[in-house]
């Protein structure tokens, strides 16, 4: 509560680790909140009305499974969006569900974004929350999304993603050139974005899906800790197997593992898999995994091997491209459907990432 409301600095927060209390004795800012601890009703005030109002309603951003936003987050461990939604709502917030569900999926919108694009680093992650804490703080919504869009940008042209002014706002962020090289680097947060995908897909086709159900299903079933045998796992279609070492070896019969490698862990050659299926599958040919995902209860991996029905396709957005990919005369995933698979999950990220949120 201190931080969201009186921090705005990496200086400012870091004083509220550890001993915060005594920081509300030597801080002006809260001195002057607490009318200098001389009014006994301004004081009862603050702690029945403010700080009860806040407590209460950050207990609930913990503990509620009724917001799938929040859930999203909380499935990468991105604890700063409880912060920053605390940063902007005002005491009796008129916009109070809005602004929980619409800075919950700017900060995912934010957070995506920079891993897909590779300029990720957790410390540098950390010190845009400073700034962004500060700025949204109790502005109605549609001004702390600018606010986000602002840092988002700002971002990319520190990390040299665009160059300064060349894009104005987010959507412009998103062409394929920018996310074609999107890939596997981070196992959980490829996890995720398969999860997000298939969970659309869901709810858009209206189809059951490892990926759907309830929220305490799905953070069950995620499998973030990556141990459990029950649950989400990541399966790459290229397996280490002769058909596929084949497609990668050059005409002296020399194989370019770094080239399979960076291939095998495009962000459109993973799938999900549930349970022990990517066990059962492992080193099998392209050819024999097609029954596997044919079976997987994984949407996103029915489309690519042809095994949903004309008419749920009708209904998948029409820049989502979806090719049906056949296993060539090896039995491999042919060689030159790789971009295929980029270009459609690039729609998908997009989809789910600009126009999702933007229609919100």
């Amino acid at each position: 509560f201190f931080r969201a409301k009186f921090a705005n600095s990496e200086n400012d927060y870091e004083k509220f680790e550890g001993n915060y209390h005594y920081e509300m004795y030597r801080n002006s800012k809260i001195r002057e909140y607490f009318g200098n601890f001389e009014n006994p009703d301004l004081l009862s005030q603050r702690i029945t009305e403010d700080i009860r109002y806040f407590a209460e309603l950050y207990l609930w951003l913990r503990t509620t499974y009724e917001n799938e936003n929040l859930i999203y987050n909380k499935l990468l461990d991105q604890n700063q969006q409880y912060l920053l939604i605390l940063s902007a709502l005002q005491l009796e917030d008129a916009e109070r569900d809005s602004k929980i569900i619409g800075i919950a999926r700017k900060f995912d919108q934010f957070h995506t974004v920079i891993r897909l694009l590779d300029i990720y680093d957790s410390a540098t992650f950390q010190r845009t929350i400073y700034p962004l804490n500060r700025d949204i703080r109790e502005l109605p919504l549609d001004q702390a999304c600018n606010i986000f869009d602002q840092q988002l940008i700002h971002a990319l042209e520190d990390a040299e993603v665009v160059r300064e002014d060349e894009i104005k706002s987010v959507k412009d962020i998103f062409t394929y050139e920018r996310f074609q090289g999107v890939h596997n680097r981070w196992t959980n947060f490829s996890k995720y974005v398969l999860m997000r995908i298939d969970r659309f897909l869901a709810q858009l086709l209206d189809k059951p899906s490892y990926a759907g159900g309830n929220l305490e299903e799905l953070e069950e079933h995620f499998n973030k800790t990556t141990r459990r045998k029950y649950g989400m796992h990541l399966e790459h279609i290229y397996a280490y197997n002769d058909s596929n070492r084949a497609l990668f070896t050059n005409d002296n019969g020399i194989f370019d593992e770094q080239s399979f490698k960076t291939i095998r862990n495009r962000l459109g050659m993973v799938l999900l898999l549930k349970d022990r299926q990517n066990e059962s599958s492992n080193n099998e040919s392209y050819r024999k995994k097609v029954n596997t995902y044919k079976q997987s209860n994984f949407i996103w991996n029915e489309l690519m091997v042809g095994h949903l029905h004309g008419v749920d396709l009708r209904n998948i957005p029409s820049d989502f491209a979806i090719e049906v990919i056949s296993p060539d005369e090896s039995g491999a995933f042919p060689k030159d459907k790789i971009d295929s698979r980029q270009k459609s999950i690039y729609a998908a990220i997009k989809q789910i990432w600009l126009n999702e949120v933007n229609q919100a």
